[in-house]
């Protein structure tokens, strides 16, 4: 269990993967890990960024601020969604899910 932190509010991070039998061989079907629940500003798997941007045609500029992901070990418990069953996926971005939960399971 977690202490009290400045990070998160959760005291329990958990991780599940859930297998099915396909001919006698057990076969990973999904993954599932804990909704983190961060703290305001404390999300450490994504880092915010401020970008300048003028405007076309005109002298002014505006800040714009987002967020991208960024490495850490808490991004273990967001494991990569599995799609809708019937659901087609291309024959390559459905090669790069089935490396990608299977990466995630060895690490597991």
């Amino acid at each position: 269990e977690f202490s009290e932190n400045d990070f998160f509010s959760n005291t329990v991070l958990e991780k599940k993967y859930v297998m099915i039998e396909d001919d006698d061989e057990p076969v990973l079907e999904k993954a599932e890990g804990t909704d983190i629940d961060w703290k305001e500003g404390m999300n450490i798997t994504v880092k915010t960024i401020k970008k300048r941007q003028k405007h076309k045609g005109n002298k002014g500029s505006r800040t714009v601020t987002k967020t991208e992901p960024c490495d850490s070990f808490f991004n273990f418990f967001s494991p990569p969604k599995m799609p809708e069953p019937g659901t087609e996926m291309d024959p390559d971005d459905e090669e790069q899910l089935q490396n990608l939960m299977e990466a995630d399971y060895e690490f597991g």
